[in-house]
């Protein structure tokens, strides 16, 4: 039974790991599309500024348990939760 629950816990971690970083991707693509999109050159400026966004989106994602697994709760709970936030 332990190496089941193991093995759970290492795909939810795997799961958490790979949603992160499709949001850090979808940040970075976002802006720069953003900027192709008004013919502006993607600058240092625009860089830092992503990255500004990403720590504080990180942060809060983390406070708010935003990547927590959702299996198993029921869609009152997770809609009160999301109202909260």
């Amino acid at each position: 039974m332990t190496i089941h629950y193991q093995r759970t816990n290492a795909n939810a971690s795997l799961i958490s790991m790979v949603q992160r970083f499709s949001d850090i991707v979808l940040i970075f693509t976002s802006l720069y599309a953003i900027c192709l999109f008004n013919n502006v050159h993607f600058e240092i400026k625009y860089l830092l500024l992503s990255l500004v966004v990403l720590v504080i989106f990180q942060m809060v994602g983390g406070i708010t348990d935003f990547y927590r697994s959702w299996r198993g709760v029921k869609i009152s709970a997770e809609l009160k939760l999301i109202l909260k936030n």
